[in-house]
């Protein structure tokens, strides 16, 4: 028996509905159902309230449960990677910032040649690791990681550190353009925002506003 049909027949031997349950677990009724008719699976958190709730073992809900157990196996893999894309995109995204200051020679700011050497086959090396974790995770996700929208979104805010970074830069034609520089940033920090609650607000237009886990 799948969780699902444990679910449904511990539901209604205690004869409570769909939206009993979904209330105490803070959830739409679709996503109990969904449970209920194997369409998808609770995750980690959600797994123990059922437990609590129903006051079964966890073992008892999962028992024989194939598709569940690897549901489990393949979020848990898929969390694994998500933090080892995102660290490695953060590690880069510093040792960008150590290079950029170099580059446009930022007063108080400079690195010895050796030391420029070593960050940039630091991020040579991790480029490599994020694109590889890059690939697994869209794979583990089922979908490509950026669509279009979050390019342009990384695009823009990749240029805004740029500006802001550039605009505290001691090069004598980018020193006399400080102010432009750095207002332009924060133009570019201003339409990011922009388009960001833009494509929240079409995305939960078009979701209905309905919630689901």
């Amino acid at each position: 028996m799948n969780i699902g049909d444990r679910l449904k027949l511990k539901r209604t031997e205690l004869k409570l509905t769909q939206e009993k349950i979904a209330d105490e677990l803070h959830v739409s009724r679709q996503t109990i159902s969904s449970w209920e008719t194997g369409r998808s699976y609770p995750d980690i958190e959600k797994l123990i309230q059922l437990s609590n709730y129903f006051e079964i073992s966890l073992d008892e809900l999962l028992k024989e449960d194939v598709g569940m157990i690897n549901n489990i196996k393949a979020k848990t893999e898929l969390n694994e990677n998500k933090k080892i894309y995102y660290a490695s995109y953060a590690l880069n995204l510093l040792l960008l910032c150590l290079v950029l200051f170099n580059l446009f020679e930022v007063k108080g700011f400079k690195m010895p040649t050796f030391a420029s050497l070593i960050v940039s086959t630091m991020i040579f090396v991790n480029l490599i690791v994020i694109s590889a974790a890059r690939k697994k995770y869209s794979e583990l996700l089922g979908k490509p990681l950026f669509t279009k929208n979050r390019q342009l979104l990384l695009t823009l805010l990749s240029a805004a550190l740029i500006l802001a970074i550039a605009s505290f830069s001691s090069i004598a034609f980018l020193h006399q353009l400080k102010f432009k520089l750095l207002g332009a940033s924060l133009g570019m920090l201003l339409a990011t925002a922009i388009f960001s609650i833009l494509l929240r607000s079409k995305k939960e237009t078009k979701g209905g506003g309905t919630k689901d886990v």
